[in-house]
């Protein structure tokens, strides 16, 4: 049975002209996202299917969900040669030691190999998938089967339940839906991310941490701007499992789109604490690029001059700071320089990608660059010039020298 929109493409194909033909498609109904590479379909469907009743026994609900989607990932691209099929994994009730999860693919395709029965996750538990009610629904639009292959019945429960029928009555196939009770959260742990440009997006940011950490699951995200003591901080806040939280801490910077940023947890009464622990002033008569050039590669997350001979710099790194045993002194470019910890005097905003401390070196190495080349061409142009010279003066000696001899 063809779809709506199948039965209505048929239709005007066959009664459109040459310039209709021409004419640009009208947008999908389910979104298409477009990258350097290639054009993907990916679903609109966040939850595909419920795995009731799973039994965790002792433990942890986060671990239990990064081993579970493991399982999930490999049944699919053992077969499927899929990347990262499952795209949503949540705990949607809790008793006991068992817990229902609902899950979500990134493509429907994937979702409907699990529908179909051509894939069988393997766990201690025969895996029941029970359709979501949306999902369902999609299938219905799409004119496809609702069942499972008679094959599959001992890995799979079938989601069709017979209803009472008439004598004579066809017997139609009726999907199980599963609505849970009530949505159960795993506590989750919060990042602070500072310093990210202000060209980059939520998606940017996500997509660079989840691929950089190799996390299984993306996190949540959004920015927000806090005001502590007159002071405005602007950041990244990331919800996070305590696993992969940890697994980030453990690396630290994060960096997005070649810019480091600062990244805390919150353990003081206040951000804006938390923060002034990463904060250093440096006092001495060198400029801002000699700074740059110095505590660029040593770990500076952000430098910014607060008045002639006087930098502000964040580091990324806590015990960096505490082996400094500030107050002390540094040389940078044989001067002695005073590096203090001291508090926050300006607000902490997005900065643009071309204030960044990886933007500036780049500009500083381009600016070297530049001038070597016109050293080397004006040495070149002056060899050439005196070369030219000497020249001329031998043939010039030469022409006199041929006068006298006639």
């Amino acid at each position: 049975m063809k779809s709506k929109r199948q039965r209505k493409s048929s239709s005007s194909s066959s009664s459109s002209s040459s310039y209709d033909r021409r004419k640009k498609k009208s947008p999908p109904r389910f979104f298409n996202k477009i990258d350097k590479f290639r054009e993907q379909s990916e679903s609109e469907i966040k939850v595909h299917f419920y795995f009731n009743e799973l039994y965790i026994g002792d433990i942890k609900e986060d671990e239990y969900l990064i081993s579970l989607k493991e399982k999930f990932i490999k049944a699919v691209d053992k077969l499927f040669k899929s990347q990262g099929p499952v795209d949503f994994l949540q705990i949607c009730n809790i008793y006991d030691q068992n817990i229902d999860v609902a899950v979500g693919y990134r493509f429907d395709k994937d979702a409907e190999k699990i529908q179909t029965g051509q894939i069988k996750i393997h766990t201690k538990k025969k895996l029941i998938p029970v359709l979501s009610k949306t999902y369902t629904n999609f299938l219905k639009e799409q004119g496809k089967s609702l069942e499972y292959n008679e094959s599959d019945s001992d890995s799979f429960q079938k989601i069709a339940n017979k209803p009472k029928q008439e004598q004579g009555q066809q017997k139609i196939a009726q999907p199980t839906v599963y609505i849970p009770s009530y949505q159960y959260n795993i506590d989750k742990e919060q990042l602070y991310i500072f310093f990210v440009p202000k060209e980059l997006s939520i998606q940017d940011c996500i997509s660079d941490i989840h691929k950089q950490y190799s996390l299984l699951i993306k996190p949540d995200g959004k920015f927000e701007v806090e005001k502590i003591q007159d002071r405005n901080l602007e950041y990244l806040k990331i919800d996070l499992e305590r696993i992969p939280c940890t697994q980030i801490l453990k690396k630290l910077p994060i960096t997005i789109k070649n810019a480091q940023c600062l990244t805390l947890q919150k353990k003081s009464n206040t951000l804006l604490e938390d923060l002034n622990k990463f904060h250093i002033l440096v006092e001495g008569k060198i400029t801002l690029q000699e700074v740059f050039q110095h505590f660029g590669p040593n770990g500076a997350i952000w430098i910014q001059q607060l008045k002639p001979y006087v930098y502000s710099i964040f580091l990324q790194n806590e015990q960096q700071i505490s082996e400094m045993k500030l107050p002390s002194q540094v040389d940078i470019v044989r001067i002695k320089c005073k590096i203090t910890q001291a508090d926050i005097g300006y607000d902490i905003m997005r900065p643009l990608m071309a204030d960044t401390v990886y933007q500036k070196i780049q500009d500083y190495k381009r600016q070297a660059d530049k001038l070597t080349l016109q050293k080397l061409h004006s040495s070149s142009s002056s060899s050439s010039s005196s070369s030219s010279s000497s020249s001329s003066s031998r043939s010039r000696e030469q022409k006199k020298n041929y006068r006298r001899k006639k």
